[in-house]
């Protein structure tokens, strides 16, 4: 999957002097920020809602579970940028660059995991 093939919403990132316009796929999960209220991820706002219930569910001992929130309350901004450091890497490395191939396909298939796409 090409980074082309993000359509929407178009984000403009700033460096420097200059401006990049990037195709980023939204996320359709929850809206709002989540954040980890002790066991459970919350999304922020008005109409907050339950994420998911990591302490009632888990047999991990408390730091673990704290840990797995933090990541999971983390996870929309982590798409975010993970799309956006894509855009960045491949189109400031050469195209035969390893490197650029290689962040492409890591990057994309975390990126397609998280949007619930097959890769």
């Amino acid at each position: 999957m090409a980074i082309d093939d993000y359509r929407l919403p178009r984000v403009l990132v700033g460096c420097g002097l200059f401006g990049l316009e990037v195709n980023v796929k939204e996320f359709e999960g929850t809206p709002g920020k989540w954040v980890n209220v002790g066991g459970w991820v919350d999304s922020e706002g008005k109409h907050s809602k339950i994420i998911c219930a990591i302490g009632s569910v888990s047999t991990q001992p408390e730091e673990v579970q704290e840990a797995n929130a933090n990541l999971i309350a983390a996870a929309p901004e982590l798409l975010e940028a993970l799309q956006l450091a894509r855009h960045v890497i491949i189109n400031m490395l050469p195209a035969n660059s390893a490197s650029r191939v290689k962040v492409d396909e890591v990057a994309g298939k975390a990126i397609a995991k998280a949007l619930g796409e097959s890769q």
